[in-house]
């Protein structure tokens, strides 16, 4: 839980900052997510930044490096669509990038809770353990992470077989 507030309260202050860099070109100049383009196949043909990779369609771009990322393309695009109307303007403008931010904000803190969560089931030893002996095969480090996923449940117990 601590990890997941440091990386909340560190990134935070980005909600009020416009869009940089490549977000230029991956959200406000791609057609698959700005345009909401109404062939809901166009996610699965188009690149990271909305360029056809393949057939007729290519020919009127001139560049693609073929980074196709159709889910990632997919959730801007639903973010574009919880923006509302204002969604490219500047936020000193009215616009509402900070939706952009907000979800980013909420998966990196999320994946560092998850990755400190991973790190310590796989490095603490169980308190209770008599002789505080690490697992050493993958069967006891899979058993240990199981037992501590189960017994860090909401409710806290839960019966096992």
């Amino acid at each position: 839980m601590i990890s997941f507030a440091v990386a909340f309260v560190l990134y935070l202050p980005t909600l009020s900052h416009s869009f940089t860099y490549d977000d230029k070109v991956a959200i406000l100049g791609n057609p698959d997510v700005g345009g909401l383009v109404s062939d809901p196949w166009s996610l699965w043909r188009h690149d990271f930044w909305g360029n056809a990779m393949m057939g007729a369609e290519r020919s009127n771009h001139t560049w693609t490096h073929n980074s196709w990322r159709p889910l990632v393309v997919l959730g801007l695009r639903m973010e574009r669509v919880l923006a509302g109307e204002h969604w490219a303007a500047p936020p000193h403008e009215g616009g509402t990038q900070w939706v952009f931010h907000a979800s980013s904000i909420l998966m990196h803190a999320m994946l560092a809770a998850g990755a400190s969560r991973i790190i310590a089931l796989l490095l603490l030893v169980d308190e209770t353990d008599k002789y505080n002996d690490k697992p050493k095969t993958r069967e006891q480090i899979r058993s240990a992470c199981d037992d501590r996923i189960v017994s860090s449940t909401p409710d806290g117990l839960i019966e096992r077989e």
